[in-house]
């Protein structure tokens, strides 16, 4: 099959991607009445858009909820300022930080509301998020430099970390079966590791360009081997770490053809062990194999397609 005229063969698993971002053309919140599938026919396809939400008006309505519309009308505001970083329970709800709204926003699909997260003070400056088993929330704080813990409704639970250990943690991934927690500090160059209870195990990186350097680390991801893949934003690559930290590869470099890196800021990795990374100055979503291999280019431009991407930012 062919794919961005590269013929690659591979298979995506169950993929659900949601993309932090401003969407050229699209900007307004969209919701999709027909198919749109990428790449486009006559190639053969692997991702199908299936929306954009920018506020409570574009979740889908039955009949009698759009009639209603029609005659009491609907806030149309946007709900975001600056999002940052996404994670999903896997049943319906969405939970976006807003570093320019210092909060956390919750899109229930279920519900069909759009509503805030917590009203914790404790929240400054969200900006990575992770949920566990348990439905406990994540939240890198970039104002605070700690991980704060809510609990399934809402509630602070504990607070880790501290600007003693943080310059500024951007990312964060857990590791449920080894009792990890990583969190990417993008002012100190390293990665910083915890147990699930938040006791400081290790750090490791300093900035610089060697293997196993950094130069403002941003998204993480954990596979179920435990290897820890590092968006290296300002090296341009993406690092991949064993469970003890120890450099293992990377690859990608610095370049403005489609696919080298110009500034990685976050990972997923879906079923098939695939790896999804947006890309923000080149507003691209770029899939590779596990191995490094590209897969899939989406986005890179600025039409009315609405998959072209502008500054995509998390990814889930």
């Amino acid at each position: 099959m062919k794919i961005i005229s590269r013929p690659v063969r591979f298979t995506f698993g169950v993929l659900l991607v949601s993309l932090v971002m401003l969407f050229a053309g699209c900007t307004s919140g969209t919701v999709n009445t027909q198919r749109v599938l990428w790449p486009p026919p006559p190639n053969q396809s692997h991702l199908e858009w299936v929306g954009t939400y920018a506020s409570l008006a574009q979740m889908p309505k039955s009949s009698l909820e759009q009639m209603t519309k029609s005659i009491l009308g609907e806030n149309t505001d946007p709900v975001f300022n600056r999002p940052i970083g996404i994670a999903s329970d896997g049943n319906g709800k969405v939970f976006v930080s807003d570093a320019g709204n210092r909060q956390i926003t919750v899109y229930d699909m279920n519900s069909k509301t759009v509503s805030p997260y917590s009203r914790s003070n404790a929240v400054r400056s969200p900006l990575g998020l992770a949920l566990d088993k348990e439905s406990r929330l994540y939240v890198a704080d970039g104002g605070s430099r700690t991980v704060l813990v809510f609990g399934p409704d809402q509630v602070p639970l504990r607070t880790f970390g501290s600007p003693q250990v943080f310059g500024k943690p951007v990312g964060i991934a857990i590791d449920e079966a080894r009792n990890r927690v990583y969190v990417s500090d993008g002012t100190e160059h390293r990665i910083v590791v915890f147990d699930m209870q938040g006791q400081h195990i290790k750090s490791f990186g300093q900035l610089g360009p060697q293997e196993g350097n950094f130069y403002s680390p941003q998204g993480l991801a954990v596979d179920r081997d435990g290897n820890l893949y590092v968006a290296d934003m300002l090296n341009a690559r993406v690092q991949i770490f064993d469970a003890d930290g120890q450099f293992k590869k990377s690859f990608g470099e610095r370049g403005d053809r489609e696919w080298n890196f110009e500034m990685p800021k976050d990972i997923a990795i879906d079923s098939e062990g695939n790896l999804h990374i947006t890309d923000a100055r080149k507003g691209a979503l770029l899939t590779y194999s596990a191995d490094g291999s590209p897969l899939l280019f989406t986005g890179g431009g600025r039409s009315s397609h609405p998959l072209d991407l502008l500054l995509p930012a998390g990814i889930w």
